[in-house]
């Protein structure tokens, strides 16, 4: 079996690196990133040497928007490459849009439901969504996910990280 994780943030970063150090034991790992100078800064600390696909698209909308449809044709390029048989993020918009155009299952996870733009464009292809007990599940639902499809875990992010 072959995992990608799609990583876009430090606090991501540092979240799925104990996933992957235990999963990298058992499975073929392919993780992603963008040219972002908070996340490329933060892999000297790390095991994850992500490949870096694309770039953030900065403050203004329609720059967000013309990088993040860069983005996911070269995302799509190179997992159709590699074929891998799930895909795990927090919510990646290109991650989550590439995995559903190939058919790979997309395991989730947030702690942002507040965060409309990012839950709009990713939740609505999600497979499964994890997140911490203490969000109700409506919070997500709003935004095209199932019910039955959320998860929810006994856990704030902050704790997994410091861990």
């Amino acid at each position: 079996m072959k995992i990608w994780f799609d990583i876009l943030t430090p606090k991501q970063y540092l979240f799925f690196e104990y996933f992957i150090q235990k999963l990298r034991k058992k499975y073929k790992i392919i993780s992603t990133s963008r040219k972002y100078e908070q996340v490329n800064g933060i892999k000297k600390f790390g095991s994850i040497n992500p490949i870096i696909i694309g770039k953030h698209g900065g403050r203004k909308n329609v720059n967000k928007l013309l990088a993040s449809l860069d983005r996911s044709k070269l995302l799509t390029k190179k997992i159709e490459k590699s074929k891998p048989n799930l895909l795990v993020s927090f919510c990646s918009p290109e991650a989550s849009r590439v995995a559903y155009g190939l058919g790979i299952p997309h395991i989730s996870f947030s702690d942002s439901p507040h965060a409309e733009a990012v839950m709009r464009l990713s939740l609505p292809y999600a497979t499964k969504l994890l997140t911490p007990w203490i969000f109700p599940k409506t919070d997500f639902t709003a935004y095209g996910i199932n019910k039955k499809d959320i998860i929810k875990y006994k856990a704030i992010d902050a704790s997994v990280i410091i861990k």
